[in-house]
This record gives structure tokens, C-alpha cells and sequence, in this order.
């Protein structure tokens, strides 16, 4: 790959000039303004939304975002992150879900709607980044693309990377807009805005800082080939890492001043680090995700030689081929490898594939190719997704029969199932620990900075109305020692209600003893 605006040596025979001139002289002007393709923008959202039909208004999409809900929900009601309810995720993420839980009563609805919008939106702009280097039809196929895979790939619901990988495409969308025009116009004043963009991203998946260190390096390089001093550069790359660090920086200050800095830090930077990761499974999901993602590695390895695209001199090109390394570092250097942290991947994948799609000669069957395996691939694996889950039906009848046993002021404490029942019957809570992996899972006995098992008995001392567990463990490893104890408290001081079926699980609801 060749960095940003290299000498005019390296051009392919598309776009050699005539002339040794800038590369500015040479580069196409935009042909239409953003906002003319407000259309395509429209289409792309419904577009979204037929690809999430099947989840639209289900509670249990994914036990990650009921968990987001319950947390963004209960924020409205004055819990806080990291101190009322734990998790390692930035504050930023819980924000969102409290926005949209703030709109009305429909909150699972209303951020599934914020997402197919976020979604939407962004495979608009992902159209708009391909359109510098891509026919339209290649760019629109590429842009179609993205909301299909989002769904294959576990995120149709409202993952985490629904929601940053727009501002992460917009940032790109302007910097490349940046490289191909020559534009270097309030380039300081640009690119702290950019960068402040990324920083709001950041505070949805800290993992946004592999592409946020690539667009501040890209800025820099801007600057330094239009000839700025490195006196000057220096001063404004400054100012930008500061603009990208700020929103954490305002999020640190918020918990420093209520006393809670050593939570928040602990929570965001520190815990992650103690977790245990299962190696051997995560090799196994890394290959079964890159096979899933074959498509796209035909588009970006094996179609451009085969078309004879080799775009060396189009300094946006190289931009966006140094985007799509980035992301891929920050992915491959998670090291879990769920299928949602995919989700970064696609936009700078697609736009660079969009190159070899389109509806003419070679092309064709290149897009033909890619749309068949990756909806064929999707409509096997939503529903599969959704037997393993539950469906709405079911959950609903879990949560009626919880409902039953709580009483008006009984507490809840859920050992294995889905943290959305937390959100569904409105039961006060217990513990901290919500999300239920983090008492019930071997890998997060050492990443909570407690010791689990006495947070277990602290659990079962306060005698929660009812607590909920499935039959056999939802984690593997499980935390044997914790769920021991829980077994002791319920054979002593509990009895079973009933038993239901939530997916591939089934629960068991426990009602404390009458005295």
C-alpha cells in the first residue's frame, strides 16, 4: 500500500496525469453535493429496516443491549454506571439508551428505531466515502451490503458498533473528502471537530482509538504535504489528541467529582486487562468469522488483480486502505472474537470492495457473488440467532411469571438468564452486578476487583423475593464456586415455582419461603 499523496510515480494508468502537476490538478471535483442524495439516504434507512423485521420490538435480542437498556433506563431514574450498576462499557454507550429511553414508554422499541436509523444512516455515508473511488452502482452495492452483514453478524439489534461506527464513517468521510479535493481550508478547525467526533465514539467502544490514531496521523500528513512547518503541525496534532481525548476527559472529571474516580477507572481501563479470555475458543471464533467474512476478503485481496485496480496515486484511496488496517488491528488485538466486533470492519471493508462491484462485465459477478453469499448466509443465521435466544413470546411469559411472584415490593436477582427481565418487571435489585456474566462466569472472577463468592453471600443474605437460574449453567467455565452457594441459600430458604423455556435454556424461578 502506498501512504497518502506519494509521488505521481506510483499512479496506474487510470490516473496518471498528463502533466507533473499537483495532484489536486488532476483528482475529479465531487459531482454532486451530499445533500442531493437525500433519496438514496431515505431508501438506505428502509432498506435497514426490512433487514431487521424480525427483531424489531423483541426484548431479547442479544443479552448485551437488554443489559444497555436496563442500565441507560435506570439512569433516568438516578443510577449511575460503575456505582449503582457495574460494567466495563464507556459511559457514552448507557447515554444513548437513556436518550432514547427518555422518548417514551416503547423503550425497547424506541432504541431498536435509534439503531436502524444509526445503521441506515451509515450505510448512507459508507455510499458516499465508496463514491470517491467506486462507480455509483459498485458504491450503492457496497453501501446495501453493510445493513445485510450487520444483521449476519449479530449486530441487528443495537450492538455497540451500530451506533460508533457512524461518526467513525463520518470522520472518514470528511478527512477523505480532505485528501481527494486538496481542501486543506480551516484544516485545524476541521480537524478538531473530527477528532472531538472520534472522541465521542470513543465513549461508545474505547476500541475507536485504533482509527482515531490513524485519522490524527492522517491529518498530520495533510498538513505536513501542504507544506505547514513542523512547528506548526506539532501544536495542532496536540490540539487534536486533546479533542479526542476530551469526552472521556468530561467523563472522568463528572465521576472525580462526586467522588468516584477510582470506579470509573477501574471499570473502563483497569478490569479488562484481569478478565480471562478462553484462548482456544477464541482461535476457533477468529476462524469461523473468517470465513463469514470471505466475501470481503475476495473484494479487498483477489478482485482488484483480477480487474486490474491498482489505484496507487489516488491519495483518498490509500487513506481509506489505512482506515481498514487500523480497524482490522484494533479487532484482531480485542482477542475474544464475538461476532459483533465485526461491526467495525465493515465500512472501511466495504468501501474499499466497492471497487469491484458493480452491474457490468467481471464486476457483475462479483457483486452477484457477494450478495448471494452474504444473504444466504444471513437468513440461516438470524433465525438460528433467534431459537437460540428466545423470542418475545417466550420471554414475555418468563417475565409475567416472575411478575407473579414478586409482589409489590419483592427484589429480583437473576443468576443465569437475560438482564432485560430486570428491565421488564421493574423489580428492585440486589447487586450491582447485572449483567450476568459477571457473577456466573469462571473468566470474570479476577476482572470485578471483589471476590465473587462473597458478593454471592451478600446476595443471598439480603433474601431477594425471587431469583431466577436455568437448570444448567449459561457459562462455560461457570463460576462453581458462587452458584454453590446460591444452591445452598435456595434449598434452604427457597422453593420452585416453575420451571419455562427461553431459547436453548431453561429457567428456573425460585420464591422465597414464607417465614
Amino acid at each position: 500500500m502506498t501512504f497518502p499523496l506519494m509521488r505521481d510515480r506510483h499512479l496506474d494508468a487510470e490516473t496518471r496525469p498528463q502533466t507533473r502537476k499537483n495532484w489536486q490538478t488532476f483528482l475529479q471535483p465531487p459531482a454532486r453535493p451530499w445533500y442531493a442524495d437525500w433519496r438514496l439516504l431515505l431508501a438506505l434507512i428502509a432498506f435497514t429496516a426490512v433487514t431487521r423485521a424480525a427483531s424489531f420490538g423483541s426484548p431479547v435480542i442479544s443479552n448485551d443491549e437488554e443489559f444497555y437498556l436496563l442500565v441507560g433506563s435506570r439512569m433516568l431514574h438516578g443510577a449511575l454506571p460503575y456505582i449503582d450498576i457495574w460494567d466495563r462499557k464507556p459511559v457514552g454507550l448507557f447515554l444513548i439508551y437513556a436518550a432514547t429511553s427518555a422518548l417514551g414508554p416503547f423503550q425497547v422499541i424506541q432504541y431498536q428505531i435509534a439503531a436502524c436509523l444509526s445503521a441506515g444512516c451509515t450505510a448512507w455515508v459508507l455510499y458516499r466515502i465508496a463514491r470517491m473511488i467506486a462507480p455509483a452502482d459498485g458504491a450503492l452495492i457496497a453501501a446495501a451490503c453493510y445493513p445485510i452483514m450487520l444483521a449476519g453478524f449479530s449486530q441487528i439489534g443495537g450492538q455497540a458498533p451500530v451506533f460508533y461506527n457512524l461518526p467513525v464513517a463520518i470522520a472518514a468521510w470528511w478527512i477523505a473528502r480532505r485528501y481527494r479535493d486538496g481542501d486543506t481550508r480551516k484544516l485545524f478547525a476541521g480537524g478538531c471537530g473530527i477528532m472531538l467526533l472520534l472522541g465521542i465514539a470513543m465513549q461508545i467502544k474505547y476500541t475507536v482509538m485504533f482509527e482515531g490514531i490513524c485519522f490524527g496521523l492522517a491529518l498530520m500528513w495533510l498538513a505536513h504535504v501542504h507544506g505547514l512547518h513542523r512547528g506548526r503541525i506539532v501544536p495542532m496534532a496536540v490540539a487534536w489528541v486533546a479533542c479526542a481525548l476530551l469526552p472521556t476527559a468530561a467523563a472522568m472529571a463528572a465521576y472525580a467529582a462526586i467522588g468516584h474516580l477510582d470506579e470509573f477507572v477501574f471499570a473502563n481501563f483497569v478490569s479488562i486487562f484481569s478478565r480471562e479470555s478462553g484462548m482456544m475458543k477464541a482461535v476457533r471464533r477468529l476462524a469461523i468469522l473468517t470465513f463469514f467474512l470471505s466475501p470481503l476478503w475476495v473484494l479487498l485481496l483477489w478482485a482488484p488483480r483480477r480487474l486490474g485496480l491498482r489505484g496507487n496515486g489516488s491519495p483518498q484511496l490509500a487513506f481509506i486502505k489505512a482506515w481498514a488496517i487500523a480497524a482490522f488491528v484494533g479487532f484482531l488485538l480485542i482477542g475474544t472474537y464475538y461476532d459483533h466486533y465485526v461491526g467495525p470492519l465493515l465500512v472501511p471493508f466495504l468501501v474499499l470492495g466497492a471497487r469491484a462491484l458493480g452491474w457490468q462485465g467481471m464486476r457483475r459477478r462479483f457483486a452477484i457473488g457477494t450478495l448471494a453469499f452474504i444473504t444466504i448466509c444471513t437468513a440461516i443465521h438470524v433465525p438460528i440467532r433467534i431459537h437460540l435466544a428466545g423470542n418475545r413470546d417466550q420471554f414475555r411469559t418468563v417475565a409475567a411469571a416472575i411478575e407473579r411472584q414478586l409482589g409489590p415490593d419483592g427484589c429480583l436477582y437473576i443468576h443465569e438468564g437475560e438482564p432485560g427481565l430486570y428491565h421488564a418487571t421493574g423489580a428492585c435489585t440486589v447487586t450491582r452486578y447485572l449483567f450476568t456474566t459477571h457473577l456466573n462466569s469462571l473468566k470474570e472472577q479476577h476482572a470485578l476487583g471483589i471476590d465473587t463468592a462473597a458478593e454471592m453471600r451478600h446476595i443471598v443474605a439480603q433474601r431477594p423475593q425471587v431469583i431466577v437460574k436455568a437448570v444448567e449453567p449459561y457459562s462455560d467455565p461457570p463460576n462453581r464456586p458462587a452458584r454453590a452457594i446460591m444452591d445452598r441459600a435456595l434449598a434452604r430458604d427457597y422453593r420452585e415455582t416453575g420451571r419455562y423455556q427461553l431459547g436453548v435454556h431453561t429457567l428456573e424461578i425460585w420464591r422465597l419461603r414464607d417465614r
